[in-house]
């Protein structure tokens, strides 16, 4: 059955202010709630915090949301753009996901190996996940040499893994079969992996990899007139309603084996408690459930109150990411840099980074200090608003990822720098917004922009 219908495009230009508000500001929309979300639930959750510099802490963060608005809004492509009605998917894309396939099959097993000492055959030993976690922790702390090995090789093969996840809601209509199969297979290393470390970031992950999608895919629709059949819409969201649901499941059940059951718990040092019990099983779910998203939400908001009142030492580019500061410590056999961060400086206040997130302003103030984190904030709203018309205007493929990667970094934001913590997530990153860059300079050498007075045409 037919489920949407697309009106006829103006011929010639189009432009951008005729997309509906919800189009064009969406990002902005879900960056503002999502960063001041935390921030709420610190005043008004289940967790009663006492902070020393409430005020400090609210202007901080109102200031980067402030930023990143402003980066978004003034960067958003205003112009006339004539835009294709189908622009096709890169020629190799199905290539691209068949080696993708190959790539993480052939690095799945030896990963798991070196992450956590078995085999993926061993699908018995992940049934406790409170001992596989427990495994990881202990392997972490070896650090051999094939665990570095295969970080290295994940994180070459990064561009190529993670170009999959997002693009595929996009490209789904366009794909052959093959490259359909191999992003099953994909998402099943993905779970795998999850599975046998005993940790939520890679579930994680594929969920907002597979929102992220989703919704280009929706602006893309939506930019070229496309109704959606009210049916297909509702069945859409109870589809994506499953999934969250299901997420949210699967993380609780986890958090709850490696708990074996408490009803109750605190926040590292005991900043802050929360008691579960009702006498009723259902509910006492659904309160842990709500008790520990809260607590891994504004724990890190928690952490930055900490951090601002720590003094500054510079790490000369490199204490934003702990990927960076362990390779440098390894290399140069030196602990100097990461003790010279504000995230080392957290231990003296009561909250070690080892054990507790601290959200990423403080690791971006490591090298930016905090009066330059704003500022940094509003290049990443500016990114963010470029990609993201550029991947719903012209599917763009490195705007599709430089939108899913920053998106990545927009929703564990309160958390973490997650994009810097590991090889994959930084290689990635780098390789595709040094992409979508030279793209951008490459139309402009090109003289696609044509000027008209205040008014600039893509033609």
């Amino acid at each position: 059955m037919q489920t949407e219908v697309t009106k006829d495009l103006p011929a010639g230009e189009f432009s951008l202010r005729d997309a509906s508000i919800g189009v064009r500001f969406a990002p902005l929309v879900f960056f503002c709630v999502w960063a001041l979300l935390p921030l709420f639930l610190m005043f008004w959750g289940p967790f009663d915090f006492q902070l020393d510099n409430p005020d400090t802490l609210i202007g901080f963060l109102f200031a980067c949301v402030l930023a990143f608005g402003l980066g978004y809004t003034l960067f958003a492509p205003s112009t006339r753009v004539e835009i294709v009605r189908h622009p096709r998917p890169h020629p190799r894309i199905n290539a691209f996901y068949v080696a993708a396939c190959v790539l993480s099959a052939l690095l799945v097993e030896p990963s798991i190996y070196a992450y956590t000492g078995k085999h993926v055959w061993q699908i018995d030993s992940v049934l406790n996940q409170r001992e596989v976690y427990l495994e990881l922790l202990s392997a972490l702390e070896q650090g051999s040499p094939l665990r570095k090995a295969m970080s290295a090789l994940r994180g070459l093969s990064a561009p190529l893994i993670l170009l999959v996840l997002p693009t595929a809601a996009v490209y789904w209509p366009d794909l052959a079969r093959r490259a359909r199969w191999s992003i099953l297979g994909v998402v099943l290393c993905f779970l795998l992996f999850s599975l046998f470390r005993g940790t939520d970031k890679e579930m994680g992950d594929l969920l907002v990899f597979f929102f992220t999608g989703i919704a280009i895919a929706a602006g893309f629709r939506s930019l070229r007139g496309a109704q959606i059949d009210r049916k297909a819409f509702v069945r859409r969201a109870a589809i994506g309603f499953c999934v969250i649901m299901v997420f949210v499941t699967l993380f609780t059940l986890r958090k709850a084996a490696r708990m074996q059951g408490a009803l109750s718990f605190c926040l590292y040092n005991d900043v802050a408690c929360f008691t579960v019990d009702t006498g009723s099983d259902f509910v006492n779910f659904i309160r842990f459930s709500f008790g520990m998203l809260s607590a891994y939400l504004n724990q890190g908001y928690y952490g930055l109150s900490v951090a601002l009142n720590t003094d500054f030492n510079w790490t000369y580019g490199i204490g934003h990411s702990s990927f960076l500061v362990s390779f440098f410590s390894s290399f140069f056999d030196s602990e100097s840099i990461y003790q010279d961060g504000l995230m080392y400086a957290l231990r003296a206040g009561g909250w070690d980074d080892r054990y507790v997130w601290s959200s990423a302003f403080p690791w971006l103030a490591s090298d930016l200090t905090f009066w330059g984190v704003p500022p940094f904030m509003f290049l990443i709203g500016a990114v963010y608003s470029r990609a993201w018309f550029a991947a719903i205007a012209r599917r763009s493929l490195s705007g599709i990822m430089v939108f899913a990667l920053l998106s990545i970094f927009i929703v564990y934001l309160p958390a973490n720098n997650q994009l810097a913590q590991s090889p994959d997530y930084y290689v990635a990153t780098v390789v595709w917004l040094a992409i979508f860059v030279l793209e951008g300079v490459r139309n402009v050498s090109r003289k696609d922009f044509v000027d008209h007075g205040r008014n600039r045409v893509v033609r």
